[in-house]
């Protein structure tokens, strides 16, 4: 990046470079460039912290930024809010339309699932809205065995304990039709950060700063951090999913939904990836 100058240059450089917006990279150079700015501001430029600008242009937040005062902003008096009622009533919605759509197929699935020793539906303890557990269903996917030892582990890209049937419903993501179940029950929502076994919370909430802030809205069988990232397998990915997790949680009502669920069908039927 050119340095384009000092500070005290402020006013020739915005003169000169005309911007659109100006981003203030903390708060000693915010509490210094206030005041001259305001006195710019005829130029039509708009001013926002760096923070802020990366949720604008990348749909994140980034967690090196973030201090306990942004969750304020969910707060805050202007906050337009998403009540619970609203959201409730686009989950009914949706999951039972999906699984009026989706009862032809889950016989077809589950006669698949069949082909491989094992249950057909696979139940799990999940943490949920404010580390409520639940217990989530899915099509099951893995061998029998897949956690005969006892140690829970986290899946991961060509998982050698992933069937042949169990595999092609990853891709298409047919193994998370019960979940519509979970849906109607209370226990999730159609779009919401996915949900974490307990073990795996536990570790989270002391490598991942703010990870447990997630939890402040239901789980969700799709999501923005869904589409943007891949599967969580370490403290590493797990904090990545969490920026996505977090914009969703400030920015999330209806629209914003029902884009998510649109994006998310698009990139089945069409294979456009995330």
């Amino acid at each position: 990046v050119p340095q384009l100058g000092s500070f005290e240059e402020l006013s020739e450089i915005v003169a000169e470079q005309r911007p659109d917006i100006v981003i203030l990279t903390d708060e000693h150079v915010s509490s210094w460039a206030v005041d001259p700015l305001l006195d710019l501001a005829p130029a039509g430029f708009r001013v926002v912290g760096v923070s802020h600008f990366i949720e604008h242009a990348l749909g994140r937040v980034p967690l090196r930024h973030l201090t306990p005062t942004w969750f304020m902003s969910m707060l805050h008096l202007r906050q337009k809010p998403y009540t619970r009622v609203a959201k409730r009533i686009f989950d009914l919605a949706v999951a039972s339309v999906g699984l009026l759509l989706a009862l032809p197929l889950m016989p077809v699935i589950a006669l698949l699932v069949r082909l491989t020793p094992g249950p057909v539906i696979y139940r799990q303890t999940r943490v949920g809205e404010c580390g409520r557990h639940f217990t989530i269903l899915k099509f099951r996917t893995m061998r029998e065995d897949a956690e005969d030892d006892g140690a829970p582990c986290y899946a991961q890209v060509g998982d050698a304990r992933v069937t042949g049937v169990g595999r092609f419903l990853r891709q298409t993501h047919l193994d998370e039709l019960p979940q519509l179940w979970n849906v109607i029950r209370g226990q999730m929502s159609i779009v919401g950060p996915r949900p974490e076994r307990p073990q795996f919370v536990d570790l989270l909430e002391q490598t991942v700063p703010f990870w447990t802030r997630r939890l402040l809205v239901k789980p969700g069988i799709t999501g923005w951090a869904q589409l943007r990232c891949g599967y969580a397998y370490d403290a590493s990915s797990a904090a990545e999913k969490l920026s996505y997790d977090l914009w969703y949680l400030r920015n999330r009502n209806v629209v914003v939904d029902l884009a998510i669920c649109f994006k998310t069908v698009s990139s089945l039927v069409f294979r456009r990836g995330r």
